[in-house]
């Protein structure tokens, strides 16, 4: 039975739409928790001297995120994580005990190639230890 699930997102489209899924999904199952998740990419060039502005994005990432959920109906709990995303993503997962990850086929940083698996996405779903459901973006 599913009673917890996790969403990454990035403020894109393609997480806005994994989170939608996953809104509906939770209703229709009456799954406990929702948990949205946004990891900042410490490998990211020049990340210590972005750190402030991407943790303010980061905010802004969940809230917008938790927004949409309370304008469906659900209520989410926000997790905010510095690592590798994919490595942060099944952190968390295991941490908090969900039973499915909700993520998006790609993300904002793999636009231009529409008919390939975004590299996070990949290694969630293969290396993941809880079920992962990827959202055909």
């Amino acid at each position: 039975m599913i009673t917890s699930v996790l969403v990454p997102v990035d403020g894109s489209r393609y997480s806005e739409k994994a989170l939608r899924y996953a809104v509906e999904l939770v209703k229709s199952i009456g799954a406990r928790e929702l948990i949205v998740l946004h990891v900042i990419d410490s490998s990211l060039p020049y990340f210590e001297r972005l750190k402030k502005e991407l943790e303010r994005e980061a905010e802004d990432i969940l809230n917008e995120a938790c927004s949409i959920c309370r304008s469906l109906g659900v209520t989410c709990k926000k997790e905010f994580r510095i690592g590798i995303p994919f490595i942060e993503i099944m952190k968390v997962a295991k941490e908090m005990g969900v039973d499915l990850v909700v993520i998006a086929q790609r993300s904002r940083s793999f636009k231009h190639h529409p008919h390939f698996i975004g590299s996070t996405a990949e290694r969630v779903a293969i290396y993941s230890s809880v079920n992962v459901l990827l959202v055909k973006t």
